[in-house]
This record gives structure tokens, sequence and C-alpha cells, in this order.
């Protein structure tokens, strides 16, 4: 079946926030390519929000909460829960679709289960890439291949945008842009400039953000490193910093706002997705730790230094590394630990001056956004 030709398509996207930004250039592509389907989007409940605004499918459906946790492979009472809760939600909000087309942009392993609700969709064709890409896939997803009708591979050495768009043209698409994008609606812009004048800023100001959070506590930069950083913008460069994240990061916040004061915007916890995206479109830079909104921060085209604990010369072989999942498209310095064993090393043994080193690199296209009009 050919894209054009496609009536009705699911896109099974559960990971990660940041995955799913990184998946907006392929929603784009994959408009353009089949432009008369019905396409459904199929995400974890945190994406719902910020793709709702996405101009390029035409309904979201966010994957049962009590599903939404990785699973683990070993445990075959939870697989089965799972699998059950995935069936319910086919009967529920799926088979009435009448898929004929369900896609699985994932490369990596498939640990929330989305070749199954892909099975489960109804879907007449089922594509995604095969168990055999990396051996880890071919241990946790042994045996998914059968519920593809095409499954694909792919050689790993790619960036996450790469393989999503390599998907599309595997299935006979054509790529006309891979930037990415970031969705907001006007009520978000006008909230966060509400926002940001009761915080006292002023325009003109430099905004940039720090996005102080992790989706573990190894990947989290020291809030007092922050902190110092942040004194160090305002003195050398007249800067305010933003501070983005979740509600659980709401204790790095504080820390961090103890030893700026003024200085700082917290805005961690106290605003949507799409909030969060429209404040980044203000600022002029990000600095922070490998999450989401350093991906957000990337598509909406804002320079990024990226803090990893990931050791250089180890990237090509750690799937989650720089190596396939950096800011994409944009000006970027990523400062990697530079000892460490079994690739990984101590993230507080990045310095503050090797930050301050990558910052000063990227200033000058960071002053190209705050003097040209991003506020």
């Amino acid at each position: 079946m050919s894209l054009n030709a496609a009536r009705s398509i699911l896109v099974v996207r559960l990971d990660r926030l940041g995955d799913m930004v990184l998946t907006s250039g392929f929603l784009r592509e994959l408009r353009r390519n089949a432009p008369h389907a019905h396409i459904t989007l199929l995400v974890q409940p945190p994406s719902r929000a910020l793709v709702t605004a996405c101009p390029h499918i035409d309904e979201v459906i966010a994957w049962p909460p009590d599903a939404s946790d990785r699973w683990d492979p070993d445990d075959a009472k939870a697989s089965v829960v799972r699998v059950w809760r995935v069936l319910r939600l086919a009967a529920r909000s799926l088979w009435c679709r009448r898929f004929d087309l369900a896609i699985i942009p994932r490369w990596g392993v498939d640990y929330y289960h989305a070749v199954f609700a892909a099975y489960l969709s109804g879907a007449t064709q089922r594509v995604g890439y095969s168990e055999s890409v990396s051996s880890e896939k071919a241990r946790v997803n042994r045996n998914f291949d059968i519920l593809l009708t095409r499954s694909l591979r792919l050689d790993g050495s790619f960036h996450e945008v790469e393989k999503n768009l390599k998907l599309l043209r595997e299935m006979g698409g054509t790529i006309d842009s891979q930037r990415l994008e970031l969705w907001t609606e006007l009520a978000d812009e006008q909230t966060v400039r509400e926002r940001l004048l009761r915080a006292g800023h002023v325009a003109g100001t430099p905004l940039v953000a720090f996005g102080i959070g992790a989706s573990g506590s190894d990947r989290v930069w020291p809030p007092a490193y922050f902190g110092r950083l942040g004194g160090w913008l305002h003195r050398e460069r007249s800067a305010r910093v933003v501070l983005i994240g979740s509600e659980g990061e709401r204790a790095l916040a504080a820390e961090i706002r103890a030893r700026l004061g003024d200085v700082a915007i917290d805005m961690v916890g106290q605003v949507s997705l799409r909030e969060c995206a429209a404040l980044l479109k203000r600022c002029c830079l990000y600095v922070g730790n490998d999450t989401g909104p350093m991906h957000m921060a990337a598509a909406a085209g804002l320079p990024v230094v990226e803090i990893s604990r990931h050791l250089r010369e180890c990237w090509p072989e750690q799937f989650d590394s720089p190596a396939y999942f950096s800011p994409w498209a944009v000006p970027s310095v990523v400062v990697a630990v530079e000892d460490g064993v079994a690739g990984l090393g101590d993230i507080a043994s990045i310095s503050v001056e090797r930050v301050q080193a990558a910052v000063e690199s990227l200033w000058h296209e960071a002053a190209r956004r705050y003097t040209s009009g991003s506020e």
C-alpha cells in the first residue's frame, strides 16, 4: 500500500517526551505524503498536551495511564496484564477507526508494547523497525516481528530524527525537510507573556533557559552549579535565567532560586507543556541536562548547551548517547564527562567553567535571537 493511498493511519509513539519531539518532522512529512488520510497519534499521557496543537494529525489518543511505565520482559504476569490493557484500549478506541496502516517509528527496544498496540489496533498493514536491528532489541523484543506485516532493518548509526525519516523513505515516502517543529496556540503565548511580566522581565533582557531535571538523578547536573552559572550569566551578560522542569523537580528549583534570587524566574511545575514551548521560543539559549525540554528547545531553534554524563569516546556504543540524541539541527555544544567507567561518568565532575566556555562559544548565536525580536 502506498502512503498516498492510505485512508486511515495510526502512528504509535509511546516513549518519552523527547522522543515525541524528535518525531515532529516525521509527522509533517507523513502528512505531506498522505494528504488525504485520517492520521491518529497514540501517545503517552504526558505528551498529549504538546501534540494536540499539531496541524499534521487529525486526532490524538492517550495511552492508558496504568500501562505507561516501562515493562520488564522477565515479568510474565505484568506482561499479560499490560497486553490486556492494550486490548481494552483497542476495543474502546481503535477498532472503530478501521486503520489500514499502523506505523511504529521507534528504532530501539520497544519497552511500552507499541507493537502490540499496532497489532491489536486491527490495522491491515503494520510497519516498524525489526527486532533484529540491535542485540538488545532482539533479546527484549523476541518474536515481536511476527506482529508486523513489514519489519525494516537499519544500521543504528544515525540520529533518532534520521531514523524516523528513513522509516518513511523505506515506505516509499519522500522527505522535503528534516527540521523539527514545536506547536503552540495563541493562549499559550499570552499566558507566558503575562507570567514574564509579573516576574519583572524587561523586553531586551536576554533570557536563558535552564533545563534542571532529567529522567534519572545520574543525569542531573548539581543545582549549586546551575546557581553559579546563572550568577555568571547575570554579571557577564546581564541575562536572567528561566528554570524549566516538572513538578517533581521543585526542590532542585528551590535550591537554585535560593542562590540566584530575582535573577531566576522559576517556571518549574508551573506551566503546561505547550506553555513551556511558548516560553522556550522567548529565550535565546538553552543550558541543561539531556531531557525532553532540551529537544523542545532545539525544535524552537535555540542554541543548546547539553550537559551529558556520557563519555564522548563511548557514544557510538551507547543507544541513548548524544551520538543519536544530541540537539538536532541547531548550533550546539555537548559538554561531556571526561573520566568514568563503562562509558558513563559522574556528571558532577563537569565543571562550571567548562559549561561557561560552551556558553561563550554560542553567545553570538544567542545574541542574534534576543536582538532580532525573540521577545
